[in-house]
């Protein structure tokens, strides 16, 4: 819904989502693989960012670090090559952190 809203321009109603979905991972909720939490990540980071939000920067950081360290567990090379680049949210937040943190390599 939060990605809904934002891409019909409703900042506020998306912004309310987001904050919504923050505070159940606040509380300790921890989406699995399956429910992609990547994407879950990646839609409150654009909402909060659309908002003008400063959360969005912390937001995106702790995105980027699971993301490293989801890809660390990859059991070879090409399975964390195609989990970085070939899932479209995951390559967003890459992008995303990369565009924020210049001249870092992860």
């Amino acid at each position: 819904m939060a990605w809904t809203e934002l891409a019909q321009g409703r900042i506020r109603e998306a912004q309310d989502r987001a904050a919504e979905i923050l505070a159940l991972l606040d509380g300790g909720y921890r989406p699995g693989a399956d429910d992609k939490l990547f994407l879950i990540y990646l839609t409150c980071y654009q909402v909060l960012t659309a908002a003008g939000d400063p959360r969005a920067a912390e937001l995106l950081t702790w995105a980027h670090f699971l993301l490293q360290e989801w890809a660390a567990n990859a059991p070879d090379e090409e399975t964390r090559r195609s989990f970085l680049e070939n899932v479209a949210e995951n390559r967003e937040i890459a992008r995303e952190w990369q565009r924020a943190h210049p001249g870092i390599v992860a």
